[in-house]
């Protein structure tokens, strides 16, 4: 099952719990073990690059995160939450009752969770600085399925779960060429569309403005509408905004390709390649194919692509 990024803040909060942080702890958690680098990663450098996200934020943040963590010389002996909280709250001027240093915990976690899935900390498993997310956001994952009969588009459908980066986003913009209008899914977004000369933006307004740490689910779907028949050789896409993880998936009715291949992050004069053994895909039983990515960024394209 694909995880989420409340996925991630859950873990954050299990990680708070009882003995705070350890290895064996963290290694049962695997939307956070996948977010700093994978199971293949060794103990030491996911321990390294979490504390080097708490690092980055700094400040009071950082601090009453070491603490509810059990990362800090202070609270290295200390197996309960409840007196970590003590401990810190007793040091702030005035001092705070646990149930308020429970709150700052709280936000300190939605903080943490947009540094981790924006990638953007000394180190991170992303192994190049990425430009910022124009649109305020960072993508923790973006799926994509199209349904393609008898060699023509019949529909395809998109989700991108999403952690807001700065406070009061008023929508997420996908800039398309496509003329079709996309119908919703998720009831908390409404769209809005802006014509170009050579496409659209879909604009996507959650109902209330985007904030720092908090997590969204845009679903929406398009379709065929002007039943355009040209013959479909692929579904992939240049990765502007950074994005930890992406899923494609292309479902067959009727007519089934002769070779389909993985498109991996290139160039828009080399998408879609040609088809290799490390890139070649296959058919399952239910006349899907499906491909997995991570860490896409840079304008480059991934995707599937096939030809008949």
């Amino acid at each position: 099952m694909e995880s989420t990024p409340a996925d991630v803040r859950d873990a954050i909060a299990f990680l708070c719990k009882n003995k705070g942080f350890t290895d064996k702890r963290l290694a049962t958690r695997t939307a956070l073990v996948n977010l700093l680098g994978g199971p293949n990663t060794g103990p030491e450098i996911l321990r390294e690059r979490f504390v080097s996200a708490i690092n980055a934020i700094g400040g009071a943040t950082a601090e009453v995160l070491g603490d509810s963590l059990c990362l800090t010389e202070r609270t290295w002996e200390v197996d309960s939450l409840q007196e970590r909280r003590r401990i810190y709250g007793s040091l702030q001027v005035p001092p705070i009752q646990p149930e308020a240093v429970a709150d700052r915990a709280e936000s300190a976690i939605n903080e943490l969770v947009a540094v981790l899935v924006s990638g953007r900390y000394p180190k991170s498993p992303i192994p190049t600085k990425i430009a910022e997310s124009h649109s305020g956001v960072a993508i923790y994952r973006m799926g994509i399925h199209v349904i393609v009969r008898d060699r023509r588009h019949e529909e395809t459908r998109y989700r991108f779960q999403m952690v807001g980066l700065a406070d009061g986003v008023d929508y997420f913009g996908i800039d398309t060429r496509n003329p079709d209008a996309p119908r919703l899914i998720s009831e908390d977004f409404s769209l809005r569309m802006e014509l170009y000369e050579k496409g659209q933006q879909l604009q996507f307004w959650p109902d209330e403005p985007m904030m720092r740490g908090k997590s969204y689910d845009l679903r929406y779907f398009i379709r065929n509408a002007a039943r355009d028949e040209h013959v479909l050789t692929g579904e992939w896409m240049a990765f502007h905004e950074p994005t930890r993880f992406a899923s494609f998936a292309a479902s067959f009715i009727g007519d089934k390709p002769k070779t389909i291949w993985r498109v991996d992050r290139l160039t828009d004069i080399a998408a879609p390649g040609e088809p290799t053994r490390d890139t070649a895909l296959h058919i399952d039983g239910r006349h899907t194919v499906r491909t997995e990515f991570s860490d896409l960024y840079g304008g480059l394209h991934s995707g599937i692509a096939w030809d008949w």
